[in-house]
C-alpha cells in the first residue's frame, strides 16, 4: 500500500476535480472548499486502511482483513449511496456523493498501482471487483512503492516523503486552480483581504 501522504493528496485532487465538474455539467453550485473540506478529503481518501486498525483490534494483526471489502468498488459505491441518502436535505447531495465516491475509488485505484518496486515491475496487487471477481488485479506497472510492514521506519517515512515531495507540487496546482475560479472560495478572499 501506499502511504496516507499519497492517498490524502490524490484524495484532495479528486475532491477538487470533482468540485470543477460537477459545476461545469449540471450548474450547480460548487461544494464548498476550505481548509477543513481538504483535510476531510484526505481523511476520506484513507478509510479504506481502517481496515487495518480493524484487524488488529480483532484480531491482533493489522494485515487479517487488510486489502479486503473496504479496497473495493462495492464499498465506494455503498459509501457514497449512504451519503446520498443521509444528505438528503443538502443542495449539495448528489455532489457530495459523487465526490465521496470518487475519494473513495482514488483509494483503490492507488493501491492497484502498487507495488515493491516503482518501474515495468507487477503491483502487489488489489481485489477492486470483489465480490463479483474475486481474483486480485495485477499490473505490470507500480507507480507507488508499497510500505512493507516490517520496515515502518524509515522504510515508510522515506516513502511518505518521496511521495510528498512528487504529489504536493500537484495537489496545490490543482488547489490554487479551483480556488481560483471561485469568487467564494475562502483562501482567495483571505488574499485578497490581506494587506501586505
Amino acid at each position: 500500500m501506499a502511504t496516507t501522504v499519497a492517498h490524502g493528496l490524490i484524495g484532495i485532487v479528486v475532491y477538487c476535480a470533482t468540485r470543477e465538474a460537477r459545476s461545469l455539467s449540471s450548474g450547480d453550485t460548487k461544494l464548498p472548499l476550505n481548509v477543513g473540506v481538504l483535510l476531510l478529503a484526505a481523511l476520506v481518501a484513507n478509510i479504506p486502511d481502517m481496515d487495518m486498525v480493524v484487524g488488529l483490534l480483532l484480531q491482533g494483526d493489522h494485515r487479517v482483513f487488510h486489502g479486503g471489502i473496504s479496497h473495493t468498488l462495492f464499498f465506494a459505491g455503498a459509501a457514497g449511496f449512504m451519503v446520498w441518502l443521509l444528505a438528503k436535505h443538502s443542495h449539495h447531495r448528489a455532489g457530495l456523493s459523487i465526490a465521496l465516491t470518487l475519494i473513495l475509488l482514488s483509494h483503490v485505484m492507488v493501491d492497484i498501482f502498487t507495488g515493491p518496486v516503482i518501474g515495468f515491475y507487477p503491483t502487489h496487487g488489489a481485489l477492486p471487483f470483489w465480490p463479483v471477481y474475486e481474483s486480485r488485479m495485477i499490473l505490470p506497472l507500480t507507480l507507488f512503492k508499497g510500505v512493507q510492514h516490517s520496515n515502518i521506519l524509515p522504510g515508510a517515512l522515506l516513502t511518505a516523503i518521496w511521495e510528498f515531495v512528487l504529489l504536493f507540487p500537484v495537489t496545490a496546482m490543482v488547489v490554487y486552480r479551483s480556488c481560483k475560479s471561485d469568487f467564494h472560495c475562502e483562501f482567495a478572499l483571505a488574499a485578497k483581504t490581506r494587506k501586505y
